[in-house]
């Protein structure tokens, strides 16, 4: 997300559903995205994609449970994306914590 693998995003502790959402510099083709949890508590994720040339236009590719420590997502055929946008849920009060 940052080119630093040493830091993460982190939800809201308070939020059981938050959204990552990450716009690209340059518009990309796309057929699988790799997630990596830092605490395992994601219960739910939607994946949707920012279709390129339309200006606000996310369609759903993928949707599962359980992310963990790495979970490789590519069951969606090739997309051409502006960006990605990672709906989360969890059912405890720990924060979703994500790094590259």
């Amino acid at each position: 997300m940052d080119g630093d693998r040493t830091t993460r995003w982190a939800s809201n502790a308070s939020d059981n559903n938050p959204i990552l959402t990450i716009i690209f510099k340059d518009t990309y083709s796309i057929n699988q995205v790799v997630v990596n949890e830092f605490r395992n508590v994601t219960t739910g994720y939607v994946i949707e994609y920012l279709k390129a040339g339309t200006e606000n236009e996310w369609i759903e590719c993928s949707t599962g449970t359980g992310i963990g420590q790495t979970k490789v997502i590519n069951d969606f055929g090739m997309v051409v994306a502006e960006g990605i946008r990672i709906k989360l849920s969890r059912n405890n009060t720990s924060s979703i914590s994500l790094s590259e």
